[in-house]
């Protein structure tokens, strides 16, 4: 699963880091993202953010301007992120600029993981509209002798 990248769809591949299993920050001469292998995607990633990036030779890409803060916050969320030496402002801010960075450039994303999955909202519904419970035998009979 930690196969690295041959090649990027942004040119030449320069630099690869290895950030987890399947996980690729990579840069070329003149740009870059992460890559993840689609196995990884499936285990790492919500279809949400899998939707947010682009498949290309067995690689969910994610462009460095505008795509890679949904890799980036989905697995600072599940403390698989390291956050890189360099920032020295704490945690907290660094999660607050990757949220601004999904938020301003991927809306969509933030709407579909605040919704519910389908699912979980049918079931939802279905306690909300549950029907009342049965009265069994001896229930039944207490109310009818007034009890």
């Amino acid at each position: 699963m930690s196969e690295r990248p041959a090649s990027s769809p942004w040119g030449k591949i320069q630099h690869c880091n290895k950030k987890h299993p399947g996980v690729f920050e990579v840069s070329t001469a003149g740009h870059g993202g992460i890559m993840v292998n689609e196995k990884a995607a499936a285990e790492l990633l919500s279809p949400a953010a899998v939707n947010c990036g682009f498949k290309e030779r067995g690689f969910i890409c994610f462009e460095e301007d505008t795509q890679t803060a949904v890799v980036i916050k989905e697995m600072l969320d599940k403390n698989l992120w390291k956050i890189p030496e360099h920032f020295k402002d704490g945690k907290e801010k660094y999660a607050e600029i990757i949220n601004d960075s999904v938020a301003r450039w991927n809306p969509e994303y933030l709407d579909a993981v605040k919704k519910p999955s389908i699912l979980a909202d049918m079931e939802r519904k279905q306690k909300e509209i549950k029907p009342p419970a049965r009265k069994t035998a001896a229930q039944k009979s207490k109310t009818e002798i007034g009890e």
